[in-house]
């Protein structure tokens, strides 16, 4: 589904209550979101055209004449349309008959999303973001230091802020004298004077038509009075932009900016607020057609918008940054729109007075920064006050302190403004790994702090392996395209180039490191990024499912079935004779847990084959047949899942086929739209092959066969009684000490290794200062009467030795015995003695005398005592 339960990331109850009691992260219980179907409008569906001028073809009336629709309204993004069907037809049924037409891009229900509101004590907390001074039990200068800033900038008109929620009360006398006044309108006149398709719209819009809404609410047909008759709308607009110097309440970050209040959501008749995402996406691009700078979302869902992220494009586009709320789910689980892939959003984290994170806060490096968002005293209707806890009270401290940077820098775009805010923010132990800049904004930094020399973010993804696209996010990179260079200084292909954004992919022969980002002008910055590992070669190639083979019965929602293999299979080192077969688009081999949420992260923590991993059902509504099947060969047994997706009750057909020889095939047939997956398969313990190719794809119709073969060798590693001096002569693809000694590990009595000129020990079961096995280091391995013999599993790869001054214990990878002088032709380092232990004796090699000494070959498996002159 691309649009469901829109609920505003307000304060709710649950989320309030888990602020109050939790004082700090608690990321161990990581919520998961509820599983449940959205509501929706009755007999709405909105259509994207892939024309965008389909109108004008003739394609809109065709798809009115399917649908059988009684009503057809032309959206405010192009291409876009709102068909209203005949009383009892079900509009996810008309959504999948438009999306079947070659001509329509995506078709989707007009969903209903809850707005939980419940605020706190009225006098407690005050305005403790803008200057904190240990009250209510908080930390001095835990803030966002805005009465500095304002010594600086106060805000200007023309950096408008607009603010999409539940209205605003335009009485409010804090309010009103900073409400957007549209400069083309003539009030009251009943005309659409500076021609922008709305009638006297002084002060913004109201979206919003709806039924079931509370007594004396504003359902009736969109107007030119976005009022607030729930509380969200006003209390947000108040963090922003509240009036100052007037003697009443508080003051908003920019108060000296203006707010423009589109009302999108509306108060229902059981008290909550509810939003139509029509409404929502309408509300983004009447702002951003009307001059808005900044637009807040406080709000957002885990399943990402085809309508809002076109919405917020549309924005961009137009010169306006998006602030939006992470979401209060102490979960680190994408949450959109904050998550979008668009480079002017920004995903806001909430902190409280101590400079924490807020326990309900949502968390990751997707996350862009962070803002206070506990216990927030604001504005409320009736000339009242109220405090409120959440992210989407953290997301209007950063729209407001965005609308301060555009008032100094009216010039700086979107991208800019969002580098100024991340750049400046304050760094925090207590948000390292919490978001991208581990840090809380400050908005006299962001006024005043000059920054020049080129800075990056983040990597994201974080990790990729040869020939996958990475992107950096980053500040004053330059406009003109540099290099991007990965260890050991291999160049890689830039595919893109912007001021804030390089994307780049991963060179052949690339290491994990310091990436090296180089400015055309010369200028440098660095982040850490990782290469995975190719333990599998990937080929992709047409090829459609084959025959389904026999029913398993699983037949429902989140169902697993184990079964039995016909073979040994081989997988990343390991052989698995059954694995648990999963409605939701994988196999497992060690877990028969059933999981709907599948992430990148989630795949690299299981050992799995997962072919479209998503929240997936077999219940037969999408299509006949619906079941996991599985067919048996003579060297592969295959897997193919007849089913449907979840929230769109879109069909999806695809296939998984596991060989005797450790291959495997990904096979796609039809259907297989309206997704957002995970693909790829995965050792456990972070040792995976993503596709990203396929990451949160919203089709893979007909996509490719992906194939996967084998590329990591196996060797043994013999050990004698007593004291072995050896090295690994593979990367291990596992290479914790407890998974490479495995059933040996209770002939091994100890492992020393000798790093950084101190001795770490290991004795298994007991002691662990040594937990994973390093590539080209050496090791002390002492053994029982019986000896060990240890498999081994990984990739032939030469490592990167570099000898530190003195003493260093290395190892070679080898394909048989070698002349130890190249041996360390690769070692980078002054070797003045190379020394080994072979059958309870030491040889030595002198490079400066080498027939001096006994030492004349290297050979596979051994360590080595290397002496280095610095």
């Amino acid at each position: 589904m691309d649009l469901r339960r829109f609920g505003l990331a307000l304060s709710a109850a649950l989320w309030a209550l888990a602020a109050l009691c939790s004082a700090a992260p608690a990321l161990s219980a990581e919520a998961a979101p509820e599983k449940t179907l959205p509501a929706m409008v009755p007999g709405e569906v909105v259509v994207r055209f892939a024309d965008k001028t389909a109108s004008r073809a003739g394609v809109l009336g065709k798809t009115a004449r399917a649908l059988a629709a009684r009503e057809t309204t032309a959206l405010s993004l192009s291409g876009c349309a709102l068909f209203r069907l005949e009383a009892g037809e079900d509009p996810r049924q008309a959504a999948r008959t438009a999306a079947a037409d070659p001509d329509v891009l995506w078709a989707e229900p007009n969903y209903i999303y809850t707005l939980r509101a419940v605020p706190d004590d009225p006098d407690f907390g005050r305005q403790w973001p803008l200057e904190n001074t240990g009250q209510s039990g908080g930390a001095p200068g835990a803030d966002i230091s805005a009465v500095a800033a304002w010594d600086v900038e106060t805000g200007s008109p023309d950096a408008v802020i607009a603010i999409i929620d539940t209205g605003l009360d335009l009485g409010h006398p804090d309010m009103a004298a900073n409400i957007w006044r549209n400069p083309g309108e003539i009030a009251g006149n009943g005309l659409d004077d500076e021609g922008n398709g709305y009638m006297d719209d002084l002060h913004g819009w109201d979206f919003v038509e709806a039924t079931g809404c509370a007594s004396g609410e504003d359902c009736a047909a969109p107007d030119n009075d976005p009022s607030d008759f729930h509380g969200h709308g006003t209390h947000v607009a108040s963090i922003a932009a509240a009036a100052a110097n007037n003697g009443l309440g508080i003051a908003g970050v920019a108060y000296g900016s203006r707010v423009m209040p589109v009302r999108a959501g509306y108060k229902s008749a059981s008290g909550s607020g509810l939003i139509e995402s029509v409404d929502a996406a309408s509300a983004i691009v009447y702002a951003a057609e009307n001059g808005a700078r900044v637009i807040n979302l406080s709000f957002g869902d885990y399943e990402k918008s085809n309508l809002i992220e076109e919405a917020m494009a549309f924005a961009a586009a137009r010169g306006a940054l998006v602030a939006a709320a992470a979401g209060n789910d102490n979960s680190s689980s994408l949450m959109y729109p904050a998550a979008s892939g668009n480079m002017a959003v920004m995903a806001v984290g909430a902190t409280d007075q101590l400079d924490r994170r807020a326990a309900f806060s949502n968390y990751g490096d997707w996350v862009d920064v962070s803002a206070p968002g506990v216990t927030i005293y604001a504005a409320w209707p009736g000339a009242g006050y109220r405090t409120m806890s959440g992210t989407s009270m953290a997301a209007p401290h950063v729209a407001g302190t965005a609308a301060l940077v555009l008032s100094r820098f009216p010039e700086l775009g979107p991208e800019e403004v969002k580098s100024r805010v991340m750049r400046s923010a304050d760094t925090l132990d207590s948000l390292s790994g919490m978001n991208a800049t581990s840090g809380r904004i400050n908005a006299l930094s962001a006024l005043s702090s000059q920054y020049t020399s080129p800075f990056i973010f983040y990597l994201k993804p974080g990790a990729g392996h040869a020939g996958d696209t990475l992107r950096v996010l980053g500040d004053q990179l330059g406009t003109s395209p540099g290099s991007v260079f990965l260890p050991p200084g291999v160049q890689a292909q830039v595919l893109s180039w912007s001021a804030t954004s390089v994307v780049f992919s991963v060179p052949a022969g690339a290491q994990s490191g310091a990436l090296t980002l180089v400015t055309a002008d010369g200028g440098a910055a660095h982040a850490t990024a990782t290469v995975l590992e190719d333990h599998y070669e990937r080929l992709e190639a047409q090829g459609a499912p084959g025959a389904p083979g026999a029913a398993l019965g699983l037949k429902g929602d989140d169902l697993v079935k184990t079964r039995a293999l016909p073979f040994p299979f081989p997988f990343f080192g390991r052989d698995y004779t059954l694995v648990h077969v999963c409605t939701n688009g994988y196999l497992d081999f060690t877990s028969s847990q059933a999981s709907f949420k599948n992430s990148v992260s989630a795949l690299a923590a299981r050992v799995i084959c997962a072919p479209l991993w998503d929240d997936l059902v077999t219940t037969g509504n999408a299509q006949a047949g619906e079941d996991v099947y599985v067919l048996e060969e003579t060297d592969n047994v295959s897997f193919t899942w007849v089913a449907e997706r979840y929230e769109t009750k879109t069909p999806v057909n695809f296939q998984a086929a596991l060989f005797s020889d450790g291959r495997i095939e990904f096979r796609y047939g039809s259907g297989n739209t309206g997704l957002s997956p995970t693909a790829g398969i995965s050792g456990g313990g972070g040792v995976s092959y993503h596709l990203s190719t396929h990451d949160e794809a919203a089709s893979l119709a007909n996509a490719d066969a992906v194939w996967f073969t084998p590329l990591a060798n196996t060797a043994e590693l013999c050990l004698q009684a007593g004291w072995n001096l050896v090295s690994f002569p593979l990367a291990l693809v596992r290479p914790g000490v407890q998974d490479t000694l495995g059933e040996q590990a209770g002939q091994v009595r100890s492992v020393w290794a000798y790093q950084d000129g101190q001795w770490k020990t290991c004795a298994p079961g007991v002691l662990d200062d040594i937990v994973n096995f390093g590539h080209g280091r050496g090791y002390w391995i002492r053994c029982g009467a019986d000896g060990a013999r240890l498999p081994l599993y990984g990739v032939p790869r030469a490592p990167e030795i570099v000898l530190s001054p003195g003493w260093n214990l290395a190892g070679f990878v080898l394909d048989g015995p070698t002349p130890i002088a190249e041996a360390l032709e690769g070692v980078e380092g002054n070797v003045t003695s190379a020394w080994g232990w072979n059958g309870g004796a030491w040889e030595v090699y002198l490079p400066s005398a080498p027939e001096a000494g006994d030492l004349t070959q290297a050979a596979p498996g051994r360590g080595y005592w290397l002496e280095s002159g610095g």
